[in-house]
This record gives structure tokens, sequence and C-alpha cells, in this order.
């Protein structure tokens, strides 16, 4: 009844991960760690009882396994899935704060993931965002976004742009309806130099 219990607790721990828009996620496969930790706990117990030079062999292959998963974890996958690990989300925020004293308004692509980035990575008000935030209409499945923090507007790019307006997204959003005298202010790249995130004026 135990192993059962473990092994279907082992394969329902798999579903948010298999189920991810943006894979690898090794974050939400760490839901499985504990389950995991009790099974190697188990199985190096028992081959420690009969037979203790097999152990310290597996301890070895375990060791070895641990520290190739956290290079990957911690500098691969952060290198070859820069955006979907978010990096230079804080720099293009932070920048875009700087940046936001010469226009009017600001708008960032539901691809710099949204306005919670916003709020934390600048240390927005609580008491000011309680006044300033405005939501989206509820869409077919009852969710709403967070569109609008005072002149922050956090929704997909438009076709057409408007001057005075600062636009922020990835280069494959931004480069389709760029007016031909829009110009590029500023690029975040990711680790390996690639532009991640264009800031786009949207003079006309």
């Amino acid at each position: 009844l135990l192993c059962a219990w473990i092994l279907g607790a082992v394969f329902i721990g798999m579903i948010p991960d298999s189920l991810t828009r943006v894979s690898p996620s090794s974050a939400r496969i760490h839901l499985l760690a504990p389950l995991i930790a009790l099974l190697s706990g188990i199985g190096l117990h028992f081959f420690f009882k009969k037979n203790k030079q097999i152990s310290i062999f597996i301890i070895i292959i375990l060791c070895i396994n641990v520290m190739w998963f956290w290079k990957q974890y911690l500098f691969a996958l952060p290198a070859d899935r820069a955006y979907a690990w978010q990096v230079g989300t804080k720099e293009m925020i932070v920048e875009a704060e700087r940046m936001s004293k010469q226009y009017s308004h600001v708008w960032i692509s539901r691809s710099g993931w949204g306005w919670i980035h916003y709020v934390f990575h600048v240390r927005y008000d609580p008491l000011k965002l309680q006044q300033e935030i405005k939501v989206s209409e509820r869409n077919d499945l009852g969710f709403w976004w967070v569109s609008d923090i005072g002149k922050f507007h956090f929704d997909w790019l438009p076709k057409k742009y408007n001057p005075d307006t600062l636009y922020v997204g990835l280069p494959q959003e931004l480069s389709p309806y760029m007016p031909p005298t829009s110009e590029i202010k500023r690029v975040v790249k990711d680790l390996q130099g690639n532009d991640l995130y264009w800031f786009v004026d949207g003079k006309s």
C-alpha cells in the first residue's frame, strides 16, 4: 500500500511540469524532491545493509547526478532558456521606469511578464497602487489582467503606435509594426548577447 501511494504521488507530482507551456520547468519538478529523497533513502538503506561497497558506489553516482542537475539548473538553463527564466526582466523594468519620465505613457507587452514584476522591482507604494491600479474585462474563463498602473499599460502590443509612448517588448513583437521613424532607444540582452527586450519610441 505504501509503495502504491508513493508511486501514485510521483505520477501526480509530474503533472504540473508536464502541463506547463514553458518547459523544461525545473521549479515545478521540485514538488517531487521529498518523494525522491524518501525513495533514495529507502534504497540506500537496503543496499547498505546488503553490501556497503555497492552503497558507496551508488552514493558517488548520486553525487555526480546532483552536481550535473545543479549545473544545468543554475547555469545552462538560464542561458539556453533566457526568456522562460525571465532573465533580463528586472533590468527591463528598471530601465522602463527610468525612461518613463520622458514619456506620457509606457506600454509593456505581456511578454514582459506583467505588472507584478513592475510593482516589485520599483518598490511601488502599496497605498498608491490601490488607487491607480486598473484591470481588464474578464475573459471567457472569468480571468482578468492588471492592465494599467499610473502611466504604465500592460497588454499585447498594438499594431499602430502612438507618439509620446514608449513601447517595450520582444524584438519579434515590435519589428513588424514599427513606423519608419520609430527609434530603438534601448536594448536589454540575454546571457548570450542576443536582444531580449527592445525599447521603442512610438513617434511617427
